[in-house]
């Protein structure tokens, strides 16, 4: 099969390669339906890389498809079976994820980064991360489903509530994603800030109630959000941002301005160098609890990154 293979610095090659075929019990070989490219993959053939990968490896990790053939172990899924797959899959037995961490898994190793992915005829990967899908969404729709559960993810943790204000950073497919999604959690007003106007038209299509750029925002400000917002999404991926380092877009809640803001993001895409503005909270999705006022929380880093 034909397949799109990371050789290194910064250098991708289509290469023949064999179909993959079942060597393990809870194996499940999948026809490639559509696969999308991700801002990772972006980062990895970046040079320098932006983000760590294996060469030699297929890429492509945003995917659905029909299983062909499945281990002996398997059995909830059948052949022909419409599917989607978590990319990140779980080993089920480290203290993480005995823990209920399965996103803090000690054992990851990313499909289409660290092990082969979906930008070929045909894909390998354990049952356990396989997820039936129904054949009623069109592939350009579904192929979205790994991103949207990296945002679904965030905006739960962010437990968002109905009313809340909203900060979005960057309208790629990220940011737009956020934006939809928080609208039907009933958060309003979204205010997402892009300086480009194409992708900034999208985002008023998918809900957000004003977009403006940076230049606008720091004009505007006081106009839209006088109390600060209560949920700040970062899907820029960039350092301008500056979400993690002043919180300034926030709401305060208390003299010390600690911020009520609650970070709900931090792209896939997202810069993975040494020195890059990618802090420890959101690799490992953690919340800081402070102490004062007593019934306030300052909680930082909801994340909806991949490992």
């Amino acid at each position: 099969m034909r397949a799109a293979v990371f050789q290194g610095n910064g250098r991708l090659a289509i290469e023949d390669r064999p179909e993959p075929v079942i060597t393990a019990p809870d194996d499940v070989i999948i026809a490639v339906e559509a696969c999308g490219i991700c801002g990772t993959d972006v980062q990895i053939l970046n040079v320098p890389p932006g983000h760590p990968a294996t060469p030699g490896t297929i890429m492509g990790h945003e995917f659905i498809g029909h299983v062909t053939a499945v281990g002996s172990a398997v059995s909830d899924l059948r052949v022909g079976q419409r599917v989607t797959v978590d990319a990140d899959p779980k080993c089920g037995a480290c203290t993480s994820c005995r823990a209920g961490r399965p996103a803090n898994c000690l054992n990851l190793s990313a499909l289409g980064i660290f092990r082969d992915g979906a930008l070929a005829s045909h894909v390998k990967a354990p049952a356990g991360a396989v997820y039936p899908l129904s054949e009623k969404p069109p592939r350009e729709i579904a192929a979205l489903i790994e991103p949207l559960a990296c945002v679904v993810n965030g905006t739960n943790r962010a437990a968002a509530r109905p009313g809340e204000s909203v900060v979005v950073f960057g309208a790629g497919p990220i940011g737009c994603l956020f934006t939809a999604v928080l609208k039907a959690a009933g958060a309003t007003p979204i205010v997402v800030v892009e300086p480009n106007a194409t992708r900034a038209a999208v985002a008023r299509a998918v809900g957000a109630d004003v977009t403006v750029t940076p230049d606008e925002l720091a004009v505007r400000r006081a106009e839209l959000l006088p109390e600060g917002a209560d949920i700040v999404v970062d899907a820029g991926g960039q350092p301008a941002a500056g979400l993690h380092r002043d919180g300034r877009h926030g709401r305060p809640d208390h003299p010390l301005r600690h911020e009520r803001q609650r970070p709900a993001t931090g792209p896939p895409g997202g810069d993975h160098r040494e020195g890059a503005d990618r802090p420890r909270h959101l690799h490992h999705q953690l919340h800081l609890p402070g102490g004062h006022p007593a019934h306030r929380e300052w909680r930082v880093g909801p994340c909806a990154d991949r490992q």
